[in-house]
């Protein structure tokens, strides 16, 4: 599998049975698997991703009798639970915390109510018939609060229309490829969608009657967005579907340079000010140079993460695993080891990736996809 850069996944499997094996990233990262005597995945590895340099347990699995699966264990080493009836539907989970959620199903196998055994994020529903003269069905959902939702959904599974507890009803018309065509809010404002032939948004209509319209290329990437009042986006790609150019109404332009694997490794502003970027071979940026020349290097761990960060004075910071989600920093005095003062500690953060310039454009985004 490989997208239009070349980065590629391969993927392996055991010639006899047919289990995955292991998945591979062209960016050099390796998944191994390891499963049971009935190929169910037992346990993930990153191959070569401990510090001894073997490989790190990601997360492990555990499977009933009936090849459900009951447990999944990270890096915290708490498993989070989960219990099926005998047509293998869920009927509960329980996450790390101890916290326990529930499932309950009619005859003809619908989820009838759901909930926190304290009575957190609970609810029911109830399935209506089917109308003879509109073929719509009524569903409702009532929360832990005892509000109470209704939902109408057509023949093709489309909600057509969406009442609220205080009785505030909002409606949705949908063509036969559920593309959203109209939604009225309950005050009757509408707002009008159109699509192009290849399924690209080309259009919206407010309910002040002014519109927005996308121009798309053979990517089903916008190239042209004009807003409301006239003003126009521009965005260039090159033939990989990367953004390689952004221009504003007021006709500022913005440019990204790529490397062979679609990473970004250069971005001009409007000013002529450029930003460089140096990256592994996964993509991820190892080093930053502002347009003023100062650059910013990191040092990553085999998963990703960075481990050591370098500032353009020349100051180094180092970052060491800790708790799951966290990370500890000690930054040495000059001329001193690492070893030092106890460690400071907080919610581990990417550092921020080498992106293209986004446009502050006006956003037509697609509408939501229907749902039953």
């Amino acid at each position: 599998m490989a997208d239009r850069n070349g980065n590629y996944l391969s993927f392996d499997y055991d010639d006899e049975t047919g289990a995955p094996l292991a998945i591979r990233h062209s960016g050099g990262h390796h998944l191994r698997f390891t499963c049971d005597e009935r190929g169910l995945v037992t346990a993930l590895y990153l191959a070569g991703g401990a510090e001894d340099g073997g490989d790190a347990l990601v997360v492990s699995y555990g499977h009933d009798d009936m090849g459900n699966l009951t447990a999944v264990t990270a890096s915290c080493g708490i498993p989070g639970r989960y219990e099926y009836d005998a047509l293998h539907r869920m009927t509960a989970w329980v996450d790390t915390n101890a916290s326990r959620y529930e499932y309950t199903y009619d005859a003809s196998g619908r989820c009838v109510s759901q909930g926190g055994t304290e009575g957190h994020l609970r609810y029911h529903y109830a399935y209506g018939r089917t109308d003879p003269e509109t073929g719509h069905r009524t569903t409702t959902a009532t929360n832990s609060l005892g509000r109470t939702s209704h939902y109408r959904i057509n023949e093709r599974l489309q909600v057509v229309a969406e009442t609220d507890p205080l009785g505030n009803t909002s409606r949705k018309q949908w063509d036969s490829r559920d593309q959203l065509l109209s939604a009225t809010d309950a005050s009757g404002n509408v707002t009008r969608y159109a699509w192009d032939d290849d399924h690209n948004l080309a259009a919206v209509q407010l309910p002040d009657g002014s519109v927005q319209t996308i121009t798309c290329n053979a990517f089903h990437l916008p190239v042209e967005i004009t807003g409301a009042h006239g003003a126009v986006w521009r965005q260039e790609w090159d033939d990989k579907g990367n953004r390689t150019a952004v221009t504003t109404p007021d006709g500022a332009r913005s440019t990204s340079a790529y490397e062979g694997t679609g990473a970004v490794t250069a971005v001009t502003d409007p000013t002529g000010a450029t930003r460089h970027f140096v990256n592994d071979a996964a993509g991820l940026p190892t080093a930053v140079r502002d347009p003023l020349g100062n650059t910013t290097s990191v040092v990553r761990d085999a998963f990703g993460h960075v481990t050591q960060l370098t500032d353009p004075t020349g100051a180094v910071k180092y970052i060491v695993s800790s708790a799951p989600r966290t990370t500890s920093s000690r930054s040495p005095p000059p001329g001193t080891s690492a070893v030092g003062p106890p460690t400071r500690r907080w919610p581990r953060r990417p550092i921020p990736s080498a992106r293209a310039p986004t446009a502050t454009a006006p956003t037509a985004t697609s509408p939501p996809s229907s749902t039953s």
